[in-house]
């Protein structure tokens, strides 16, 4: 995905790549609740594909506009915030997903992990793209055009 990620950006902005991207991100976290072990191997290999490209291109995104309106002489200092909080936020999603995964089987009365305790987990994240998709909404359209146009 890296090679296509700035050529996206350049064409259609962080906005619009933002949008789409994590609306793509969103349907492949869901398409994950169709996983079973009767589906073909090709159909998991797919979802498991897109979802992974969808989420490569996120990540470089949000790097990128991250950055966009920062001065150079403080860009050392925005590294090392913007880098506590990346790491931050996926700590969370990991925890928030364990914590449903737990929740799941503590409301379901399951002491050993059913295929629908680990759905409500993909629901969860699925749902927690969904709200990061409320920022990629509040972008202004020509949101980290500076460094596009370098």
């Amino acid at each position: 995905m890296k090679p296509a990620t700035t050529w996206l950006m350049k064409r259609w902005g962080f906005k619009r790549v933002l949008i789409v991207n994590g609306t793509i991100s969103f349907v492949s976290m869901l398409s994950l609740l169709f996983i079973n072990p009767g589906l073909d191997y090709y159909v998991i290999a797919l979802i498991l594909f897109i979802g992974g490209l969808s989420r490569s291109l996120q990540f470089s995104c949000y790097n990128s506009v991250g950055f966009a309106d920062i001065p150079q002489n403080k860009m050392s200092d925005a590294s090392i915030i913007f880098s506590i909080f990346f790491q931050f936020s996926m700590s969370a999603g990991v925890a928030i997903a364990a914590l449903l995964l737990r929740a799941s089987m503590f409301w379901s009365g399951n002491v050993s992990l059913t295929h629908s305790n680990i759905n409500v987990s993909f629901i969860g994240i699925a749902a927690l793209i969904m709200l990061s998709l409320y920022d990629a909404f509040k972008l202004k359209s020509n949101a980290g055009l500076k460094i596009l146009l370098k």
